[in-house]
Parts: structure tokens; C-alpha cells; sequence
């Protein structure tokens, strides 16, 4: 029997060919990850084994294969949700100057028009200038057909890939580039690593994205001539749409479901024309294309892969797509968009990439899941959806039809868990669609407005967990007039109820009983019961259930007293959000270079990071991003906002939203009300700083002192945790920003709360502590997840001798009994049980912060 394979760093299973490094435990892979490019990689603690068993000593991590086990999306923890349109990606540059705690002191005087980050010659291992900077020579770059050989530019500074000049605005969608290889294309070389049988197209990948995280379907083939390989994209898979009664009704459909082509001239997408065969070869599907070389002429493997970014034209322009959660519908996934000039409809596409078991990529799939008319779609009419109807056992059971993100969930009765899924990486899109004008059956479209699938939705309820409801409550009942568990009184209703999310996973959920659900009375036994909804909050998902009552009028009492309790047990949450809206504001100042301001900003991840947070420190309200969209190697453009507002507590942003070149920002506060409330947080966090910290503390006792000043200077409030669940349980007219205005919540979810007002929650804790580490000199980072007994959260990170360690000063009841203070990820356990999401760094850092 083998021995396991110990914990330690290795080759990620999920990205292979980016040399980026994640750590396995020694039992599954956690969400921790390292660039070898940057400082060694810190040392996640194993848990420990029951049965210890001797291991061989791992080689250094540089050269470590990934263990041989299947790689899962339920093993990988850190995931995120957000709204997000999809714009052209953008890089760029500044000079920084950092003071001595690490810290930002921003002024317009220190962004030029070149360098990168303060410290560093701006120089890559190859000695080319790191891309993402304005250093980067943008040289003519060679024709289409010879991308391959083209020179690079820049260097990749987080993966130490080479990037060449982008191509843009091709028109040609059946062409090939060519490859002057010296061998045959099938002629692997043993130094390739190449698994077969996947070796197809081996020496080449292509991605969709700037992270080279959504690999796309591509072809390889040897030149008809003998002289090189030819390369073009695979993207015409066949699709079948199944279209609800309502949608056949409406656009004349006899039959249920029809079979199209996607590609630029999309053929059946819209109803009523005849099947148009079309050979499945071309580009055209994306905006951007990314092509990775990982070999060179002689087919033997590069010192540095070489990527190069390409993209075509298309018949109509992309739409920009807000995803969201349906104001209407708690917990329902929505989609709006931009009306596209030209387009007579819409589909809403779910895209996926499948990999076999042990990580190797197989291919590209598309779902169409729905379309509309309107600029607008939501998922409770997604093909195949179940129909809500009064019936209850039906109503309850299942929410977003369609978008799941795993094929089992971890309530499946033939599976232990999610874990047995091959590793997909989820899309949602909308594709905007029009008619030829000479009467023919073509249709022709956009590119993809994709999203990655796991940022918008995998937190979002997917069905009932009833596996689990049915272990927990065995008498459950079936046939009987009234369905349902009996409870008799309040403290007898389970203050949560578990239900699984679109990606897979289940949760226990904060429960609610719903008084529109309430039945009529029953007689059983000489007592009256009353059967009604205990939901899952922020869902439409739930179970009926019995309460015991006199009347209805003490029913609807009963409701009232267990929804009031059930919060009151919830766990202390409540992280905010990064929302990204579509919106202009043609009054705004265009800006590129932002004004000084005098507070602290967190140093980026990445340049672009910084001078968004530098803008939004300095309340720039129309961002000119234009010289960064041509730069190579750049980040994704959401990635990097939603750093910069999560660390960076002296900026009040409440939505964004971009065209091509400008992003628009939605602020808190006006003009000068803005300025003031910097100024305020700046002189209490001075004042508080000083009161709590003594004069030649060391980090370890600065960290500590401001977790109690904060824990003695305020507490969690409990009834700005009830609204925010009322805000999430119920249809409302108003924007979330609005209800918070509404009830006075304003600072709940801001620094300034800790110092201003007693209704906080765990945002406001831990930006305080943020900006209070500052002054005191500590490197500190602002984190956010989901604890697993329920609701987004969130915490701090503070470097401690060179360790990041964890604190949660939300959790944290005062001096003497600290219980979450500077500890390690794994040491959040039992009911403090949580995950980190990717919104608060670049996805690229989370594991630069894993703790030792």
C-alpha cells in the first residue's frame, strides 16, 4: 500500500502550466497558493493524522508533482461572489512612494507617468520590464498568422510568463496562425509532460481571460505543407435549448426544444428558422483570446511560457451585464444589461470547462439556460426551471434552475460530497443576437459577455438539503394532511435549516418562518396545529412545518417570537460587497491622474490596484483607464477594484460600473460631506491609536491592544443584523444603499462606525482594526468569507515577525478572553468555521497570505 503524499507545496493541479504552487495537507488541497516567482512560499501546518505513517522527505516545491489524487472545486475553499459586468481587462502603471510601515501615504505627486512599485527596479528574470507598467514599449507587433513568433515585450511579474503586443480588431474568423515547428506535431518530447491521451494539442493552450483561468477549446494541427503546425479555435459545439411554455407562447414555437450552432453567425438561437448546418471550426465566441506557447521550434519546453493576446471584430457590440440577485425574488439570481443597438434578442448561456480526475482538461461545453426579448433575465425562468405553484412540497424544494455550478451537491444520497465532481470552471454569458436583412434563416450575434460563474452566483441558493432534514428530523411527515416535523413550541423550531448552494456545497442557514405560508388550522389529538414555511434567509428555499397554536392570531404570534429568536442566535456576520451596476455619469470630470489626498492607502497587489484605490480615496467619480487597456499582462479589471475598495477603509464606494475606458464610481457621500468624513476617521483613529497602544509596544502587543480597545469600545449589534436578514428575506422596493439609509445603518458597514456610532457590524469591526493597525505600523490586511454556520464575514490578517496570522475582533469579547486572536486559518473551528472568498486581494496573492 502506498504511503500518503505528505503535506507541502506542488504543482497546482488546476492550473499546471502556470508553475503556480498549492498546498496539500496531506488528505485534499486547500486554498492556499504561491507564486515561486515571489518570497518562499509560508508553511500551512498539516492537521494531524490519526495513524502517522512514515513519509519521504518532499523535494523542494520547485520541483514537487502534484500528488496523484482527484482535484476537486469542493476541496478548494476560497471562492467569491460578486456582481460584475464584463469590460475589456486593463493594466498600468504608477511610482509609489511607501513610508516605512508599508503603508501608502498617497499624493497625486507620486503617480507619474512611469515605474511600477517603489522598491523594485521594474525589471523581470528575463530582463524585459514587467508588464502592467507604462514602461512597457508597445513594438508593432508581427501579422495574425505568425503570432506565434512574435516577440515578447514584458515580463508577467506574478507567473514570470513573456507577453508579446496584443493584436486587436481581426477580422478574418477562419484563420490559422502558424507554427514553424521543426517536427511533427505528434511528436512529443518526454520533457513536454504531456499526459496522454491528452497531448492533442499539446505545447499550446488557450484561455479567455488575462488570469489564464478559462481555458477554451483549441486545435493543433500539423501545416498541409510539412512545414510547422497551424492552430485555429474549436468553438461550434452543438446545443440543444429546451424553451419553457411561456417563451414558445410568446415567440411562436411549436416544438420544445431546437438545436443551434454558437459562433459569431449564430444560426438557431432565435425560433422559427430552419436547421443551418455549419462546420464546427473558427474564432469569434470571445472578446480576447490569450495564446500560451509553452515549446519552441524544436518542440522542447520554454524557460517561460510566451503568451499573446488577440481578439476580433464582431456584428454587434458586447453587452455589459450586471449580475445581481433578483430585488423581487430573495435569493434568485438576475441578469441586466445595456439594450445592444441592432439586436432583436438575447440568449443566457452557462458555459463550462470539463477536466477528467486527475486535473487534465478535456473540453469546452455551452448551455444555453434561457432568453429573452428585454434587456433583463432572472433564473426563475431559466429553461427547465420547475414552475413555482401553491403546492408546497414543490415551492420550496429547489431555486435557479439550471445555473448550478456542480453536477452532485454535498446533500446527494449517492455521494459523500461535491468532492467526486471533476473540476469545472463555470461562465455565465449573454449573447446579444440579430437577423440577416435579406430574409434568410442567418443569425448573427456578439461575443460573449462572460462572467466567471463561481464570482456572481456560488454562494446563492441552489435547493433544500433534505438528505439532511430527513436525518436530522426522521419522523418527518409525507402523508398526512399536514406535511412536516412537529414543533410545539418556539425553542423547539431549529433555529437553522441546511440547504445547498449553486456550487455544490451546503450550509446551515439562519431560519425563518414565513407567516404568508401560514395554513389553516388543523385538529389532531384535541390540539390545533398550523402548518407553515421555515425558510432558509435571503432564499426562497425551505420545508413546511408544524407549529402548535391556539388560534391563528397566536400562530402568526409564534412566528413573530421564533423569527426574533432565531436571529438573535445568529452567528455575529455581515461582510459587505463589492457591487458592480451599469451606469454612466455624463456630469462626472473624466480624470486620469487623481488629486492629492493626504490619508493612508494599503499597498496594491498589482499598480492598477493602486491607482484605482488612489482615485478612490480621492473621490474620482469618472476614472480614465485608457492607458492601461493596451498594456499586456494586465489583471482583471473587477479583481482590481475589488481589492482596492476592500483594503482601503478611507474610500466609500457604493457601486461601479465601466465602458471602455472609463470606470464610473457610485461614492457614499458628496463632495465635501466625503472630504469631512475622511478627516473624522483620520482624527479617531490617531486619538484611539494612542489611548490603546503603549509607547515601545511590539507588533504582537500592538495587535492585541487594538482588538481590545475595539472590543471594549463598542459591541456587535444585533438589531443592524436583523435588518440586513429583512433586507435579504423579503422583496424590496429599494436599493440596499437606500435601506441602509433608510434605518440610519449608513456606518454600520464602515471604519467610522467603531468610532461614531453603537450600530456596527463585522465590516466596521474589522476595517477599524485595519486603520488602526496602520497607525500603530503593523502590515495588516482586511479579509472577508463565509463562516459555515451562516452568513459573509469578515476579519484581519496581521504580520506578526513574518507570519500573517488571523484575528477576528468582531468574535473577540475583550481583554482575558480572546479566543480568535492571532491564530492560524485551520484554528478557526467548530461554530467560527469559515472560508475565505477572492474579493479582498487579487486571486493570484491569496496564498501570500496563508498562515504558517
Amino acid at each position: 500500500m502506498n504511503a500518503p503524499t505528505p503535506a507541502g507545496w506542488y504543482n497546482d493541479p488546476y492550473a499546471p502550466h502556470t508553475g503556480v504552487l498549492r498546498y496539500w495537507d496531506g488528505q485534499q488541497w486547500t486554498g492556499h497558493t504561491h507564486n515561486p516567482h515571489t518570497a518562499a512560499p509560508p508553511q500551512p501546518q498539516p492537521q494531524p493524522q490519526p495513524q502517522p505513517q512514515p513519509q519521504p522527505q518532499p523535494q523542494p516545491a520547485s520541483h514537487q508533482a502534484a500528488p496523484q489524487v482527484p482535484p476537486t472545486s469542493a476541496s478548494l475553499k476560497p471562492h467569491k461572489r460578486r456582481t460584475a459586468i464584463i469590460v475589456s481587462s486593463v493594466s498600468g502603471a504608477m511610482v509609489l512612494l511607501l513610508a516605512a510601515t508599508g503603508i501608502i501615504w498617497y499624493n497625486a505627486n507620486d503617480f507619474g507617468n512611469g515605474g511600477g512599485l517603489a522598491g523594485g527596479d521594474n525589471q523581470g528574470t528575463s530582463g524585459l520590464p514587467l508588464c502592467g507598467t507604462e514602461d512597457v514599449p508597445l513594438i508593432e507587433q508581427a501579422a495574425f498568422a505568425d503570432a506565434t513568433i512574435a516577440e515578447p515585450v514584458c515580463e508577467q511579474a506574478d507567473t514570470g510568463y513573456l507577453y508579446t503586443t496584443p493584436i486587436t480588431g481581426i477580422e478574418d474568423r477562419s484563420a490559422t496562425i502558424h507554427f514553424p515547428a521543426t517536427v511533427r506535431r505528434a511528436e512529443a518530447p518526454a520533457g513536454a509532460n504531456v499526459p496522454l491521451p491528452y497531448a492533442t494539442n499539446w505545447g499550446f493552450e488557450l484561455y479567455a481571460d488575462a488570469a489564464l483561468t478559462k481555458r477554451v477549446n483549441l486545435r493543433v494541427t500539423n501545416s498541409p505543407e510539412g512545414e510547422g503546425w497551424e492552430i485555429d479555435a474549436v468553438e461550434c459545439p452543438t446545443i440543444a435549448a429546451q424553451y419553457s411554455a411561456d417563451y414558445r407562447e410568446a415567440a411562436g414555437i411549436e416544438t420544445p426544444t431546437e438545436v443551434f450552432q454558437i459562433r459569431d453567425n449564430y444560426t438557431e438561437l432565435v425560433p422559427g428558422s430552419e436547421p443551418l448546418s455549419a462546420e464546427c471550426e473558427g474564432w469569434g465566441l470571445r472578446d480576447n483570446y490569450f495564446l500560451v506557447r509553452h515549446v519552441d521550434e524544436n518542440a522542447e519546453p520554454l524557460d517561460a511560457p510566451i503568451v499573446s493576446q488577440f481578439n476580433f471584430t464582431h456584428h454587434l457590440d458586447t453587452p455589459r451585464v450586471a449580475w445581481s440577485v433578483d430585488p423581487d425574488s430573495p435569493g434568485t439570481l438576475r441578469a441586466d444589461w445595456e439594450p445592444i443597438d441592432g439586436a432583436k434578442s438575447y440568449a443566457v448561456i452557462k458555459t463550462w470547462a470539463q477536466h477528467d480526475e486527475d486535473g487534465n482538461f478535456l473540453q469546452r461545453q455551452y448551455e444555453v439556460v434561457g432568453a429573452s426579448f428585454e434587456n433583463w433575465w432572472r433564473a426563475s425562468e431559466s429553461f427547465g426551471s420547475d414552475v413555482l405553484t401553491d403546492d408546497l412540497y414543490y415551492f420550496y424544494r429547489n431555486q435557479n434552475e439550471s445555473m448550478q455550478l456542480a453536477i452532485h451537491t454535498d446533500d446527494d444520497a449517492d455521494t459523500d460530497d461535491a468532492q467526486s465532481d471533476p473540476y469545472v470552471e463555470f461562465e455565465y454569458a449573454v449573447v446579444a443576437l440579430m437577423n440577416a436583412d435579406d430574409g434568410s434563416t442567418d443569425w448573427w450575434g456578439s461575443a460573449l459577455g462572460a462572467t466567471d460563474a463561481s464570482d456572481i452566483a456560488a454562494d446563492l441558493p441552489y435547493s433544500f438539503a433534505y438528505n439532511a432534514w430527513d436525518e436530522a428530523y426522521p419522523d418527518n411527515k409525507t402523508g398526512e394532511e399536514l406535511l412536516g416535523p412537529d414543533f410545539a413550541t418556539v425553542e423547539d423550531v431549529p433555529t437553522t435549516v441546511p440547504i445547498s448552494l449553486l456550487s455544490g456545497d451546503s450550509t446551515d442557514t439562519t431560519a425563518l418562518l414565513g407567516s404568508a405560508t401560514l395554513s389553516d388550522p388543523d385538529e389532531r389529538d384535541g390540539e390545533t396545529w398550523f402548518q407553515v414555511g421555515l425558510f432558509a434567509s435571503g432564499s426562497r428555499l425551505g420545508t413546511p412545518v408544524n407549529i402548535k397554536a391556539d388560534s391563528t392570531s397566536s400562530a402568526i404570534e409564534f412566528i413573530e417570537d421564533f423569527n426574533a429568536y432565531s436571529i438573535a442566535q445568529a452567528p455575529p456576520t455581515g461582510a459587505t460587497e463589492t457591487t458592480v451596476q451599469i451606469f454612466e455619469l455624463p456630469e462626472a470630470e473624466v480624470k486620469k491622474i487623481a488629486p492629492a489626498v493626504d490619508y493612508p492607502m494599503q499597498p496594491g497587489s498589482h499598480p492598477f490596484v493602486e491607482f484605482v484605490a488612489a482615485h478612490l480615496l480621492a473621490r474620482t467619480e469618472a476614472i480614465d483607464i485608457s492607458g492601461w487597456t493596451d498594456q499586456p499582462g494586465l489583471p482583471d479589471l473587477w479583481d482590481a477594484v475589488d481589492e482596492a475598495a476592500s483594503q482601503n477603509p478611507y474610500a466609500y464606494a457604493d457601486a461601479f460600473s465601466a465602458s471602455e475606458s472609463i470606470l464610473y464610481v457610485d461614492y457614499s457621500y458628496e463632495d465635501g460631506v466625503y472630504q469631512e468624513h475622511q478627516a473624522d476617521l483620520a482624527a479617531d483613529v490617531k486619538e484611539a491609536v494612542a489611548a490603546a497602544v503603549p509607547d515601545g509596544a511590539s507588533d504582537r502587543e500592538s495587535a492585541i491592544a487594538i482588538n481590545n480597545w475595539i472590543a471594549d469600545k463598542v459591541d456587535y449589534d444585533y438589531n443592524t443584523l436583523d435588518l440586513a436578514v429583512q433586507f435579504e428575506s423579503s422583496a424590496q422596493a429599494m436599493t440596499w444603499d437606500e435601506f441602509k439609509d433608510a434605518n440610519d445603518l449608513r456606518h454600520a458597514w464602515e471604519a467610522n462606525g467603531v468610532f461614531d456610532t453603537d450600530a456596527v457590524v463585522c465590516a466596521s469591526f474589522s476595517m477599524a482594526y485595519t486603520v488602526m493597525a496602520w497607525e500603530a505600523g503593523l502590515d495588516v490586511r482586511y479579509v472577508t468569507g463565509t463562516v459555515d454556520a451562516g452568513g459573509r464575514h469578515a476579519w484581519n490578517k496581521v504580520n506578526i515577525d513574518g507570519d500573517w496570522l488571523a484575528l477576528d475582533s468582531t468574535w473577540n469579547e475583550g481583554a482575558g478572553e480572546n479566543l480568535w486572536m492571532l491564530i492560524t486559518d485551520d484554528q478557526f473551528v467548530d461554530s467560527a468555521s469559515r472560508s475565505e472568498d477572492l474579493w479582498w486581494i487579487l486571486d493570484a496573492h491569496i496564498g501570500d497570505y496563508a498562515t504558517p
